[in-house]
């Protein structure tokens, strides 16, 4: 079955993890063992996509390959990961599978898989990833909102109140008739402001 989905506008609600693992023993022990994380438990490709779509996307997601009606292949999970990557190309998906063949963690890590772990899961390893991928959405959604932000330094980037003092300082200095004479280090970005200045 496939599921349609727009794709989604990524603003992740940080600390959701969805679960996808048909083993409802292994749902449990890794959903306890992944707290403080708020934890979604599905098993099948299909709940997992009606979880998206329900409840936007999630930074992580972590996905067994070997799903029903294929447990015992990757076709199944193989499938999820790539509609989950369509619908929110920013989730880091970490696959964590008892398909071991290397053949099928290559395919994961091709169709953009952030990690690849093969069971019996090593939690502390894949608490240590979950943590980096989680940093890396942070980082992505940070560099999103810099890019958009005004700015009057010819379209610098900034985020501290001390540059958006020199900002606010250039936008009265520049337009007047005035000599002004702007010093600094080599490459703490003088020439910036000097054309910022010069209009």
């Amino acid at each position: 079955m496939t599921v349609r989905m727009a794709v989604a506008t990524e603003t992740f609600e940080a600390g959701r993890i969805l679960l996808v693992e048909d083993a409802s023993g292994l749902q449990r022990q890794m959903k306890w063992a992944l707290t403080p994380y708020r934890v979604t438990e599905v098993g099948s490709r299909a709940e997992a996509l009606k979880q998206f779509k329900a409840n936007g996307p999630f930074p992580i997601v972590i996905l067994d390959l070997g799903l029903p009606p294929d447990e015992n292949g990757a076709t199944e999970g193989l499938k999820a990961l790539q509609e989950i990557l369509t619908y929110a190309p920013r989730t880091k998906v970490i696959v964590a599978s008892g398909h071991t063949e290397r053949s099928s963690a290559i395919q994961a890590v091709a169709k953009g898989a952030f990690d690849f772990f093969e069971k019996p899961v090593d939690i502390d390893a894949l608490k240590i990833t979950v943590a980096r991928a989680l940093r890396m959405c942070g980082l992505e959604e940070e560099n999103d909102r810099l890019r958009s932000a005004p700015s009057g330094l010819n379209g610098i980037v900034f985020a501290s109140p001390k540059m958006a003092q020199i900002e606010r300082m250039i936008e009265r200095v520049g337009p007047a008739a005035v000599s002004v004479l702007v010093f600094g280090e080599t490459g703490t970005g003088t020439e910036v402001v000097a054309r910022a200045v010069a209009g």
